[in-house]
């Protein structure tokens, strides 16, 4: 009885799968030829992208030391010219030779008289690029880089330094990129930096230099965090005795 109830209920789809006949395996052959094209015209597309980056850029970007400065000698107006080009999210050299914590390539682009305050499609200047992105690629620290666009120019004023409120970037170039030397430099051409985060943090790190700096730039160390604990409190939850040592001085 079910059986013959399934063959009733299945009986009508059957018909109509049968009566698409022809027409059905033609559509179904034009929807299989469609992916196909689209696959193409993308890789095409992808390969045409490709293909469009200006040498320059590939030189900078695989630290090309000898096609660069050849390049660069030969057209020099091609360290301004892609500043609208498509080479991913950087899109001139100067934000892509920052980016990769090139200095010597950063001191000749400038050195062709492109702004140091130079925008991206995203709005960001090279300073940006310069304070944050290189840490993910050396152990050393940025100084040189983000002194030479300094002094070349560069404003601190368009930065919102909301890189050094993530714990991520914290725990990551803490010490390593984000040195006292750099903080010292930040602070010294006036940056607004978020100093409560960073006591905070160098708090419960153990950090004294970098609290040393921050004092020297006249920052406050009445700060609390989130919690309300002062930075000793801060210090003593995290067992860093000398930063206690050292703070219980202020009190």
């Amino acid at each position: 009885m079910e059986n013959q109830h399934t063959m009733r209920c299945t009986a009508p789809a059957q018909r109509r799968l049968n009566d698409t006949g022809p027409l059905g395996s033609i559509v179904d052959c034009l929807r299989v030829g469609f992916v196909i094209l689209s696959i193409v015209v993308f890789s095409t597309w992808l390969s045409g992208c490709a293909n469009k980056t200006p040498p320059l850029m590939k030189a900078i970007d695989r630290g090309d030391d000898a096609a660069f400065y050849t390049l660069l000698a030969k057209n020099p107006e091609h360290a301004d010219r892609f500043k609208y080009g498509d080479y991913g999210r950087f899109e001139c050299p100067l934000h892509l030779a920052a980016s990769l914590g090139r200095t010597e390539y950063v001191a000749a682009l400038l050195n062709t008289g492109v702004d140091a305050n130079q925008l991206c499609w995203a709005h960001l200047t090279p300073l940006r690029y310069a304070g944050t992105y290189p840490f993910k690629k050396t152990e050393k620290d940025n100084y040189a880089l983000i002194r030479l666009l300094l002094e070349s120019g560069a404003s601190t004023e368009s930065l919102a330094f909301d890189w050094l409120n993530s714990e991520f970037y914290l725990k990551t170039a803490w010490g390593r990129t984000f040195t006292p030397r750099v903080l010292a430099l930040w602070l010294e051409y006036g940056a607004d930096l978020p100093l409560q985060t960073l006591l905070v943090y160098a708090a419960q790190v153990g950090d004294i230099e970098m609290v040393q700096v921050m004092l020297e730039a006249g920052a406050d160390l009445d700060q609390r965090d989130e919690q309300g604990r002062s930075l000793y409190r801060i210090a003593a939850d995290n067992n860093q005795q000398r930063m206690m040592f050292y703070l219980a001085q202020f009190d």
